[in-house]
């Protein structure tokens, strides 16, 4: 797997693909929408596999000293099964956790406060798991609003 940074005309299809999806997010990778955060991305990484495009995500700037890595964080369906396998390493390396947020943070966390977050959807003992492959992060204690809508879906770990 090989990760990328990439420009909004380029991530375009690839958002049409994922605002398609049968997934509870999926309209949060319409292109519109990715339009109006676009410009609050201090990068933007695509992961491929031989050329094939496997996952994508940003890294969002939220002030002049904080930044959101692997923000709209997206797995293509296809590889889930094959990149989110929970017994071992049996399939590979995992596109977020082993390759994306190590990247964004060793390239933005010398100079930002880096964080990632993951919805309240998910038990905090499977996120504990995920935190403790990575090196610098800790899993605050409860959950977060991560959007001024205060929707559902912007309660998560952080």
């Amino acid at each position: 797997m090989k990760i990328r940074s990439v420009d909004f005309k380029t991530m375009v299809p690839l958002f049409e693909k994922a605002a398609k999806d049968n997934h509870r997010n999926a309209e949060n990778y319409s292109p519109k929408r990715m339009r109006k955060r676009w410009e609050h991305y201090a990068e933007f990484n695509l992961v491929e596999e031989d050329g094939v495009p496997i996952a994508f995500g940003g890294v969002y700037e939220y002030s002049g000293y904080l930044v959101r890595v692997v923000d709209r964080f997206y797995l293509f369906p296809e590889y889930r099964v094959r990149y989110l396998a929970t017994k071992g390493k049996k399939f590979g390396n995992k596109p977020g956790v082993d390759l994306m947020i190590p990247y964004q943070t060793q390239k933005y966390c010398e100079d930002y406060e880096c964080f990632f977050s993951i919805e309240q959807r998910r038990r905090a003992g499977s996120i504990q798991g995920f935190v403790d492959q990575l090196r610098g992060y800790t899993l605050l204690e409860g959950t977060y609003y991560t959007s001024s809508s205060k929707t559902q879906n912007s309660i998560q770990h952080v």
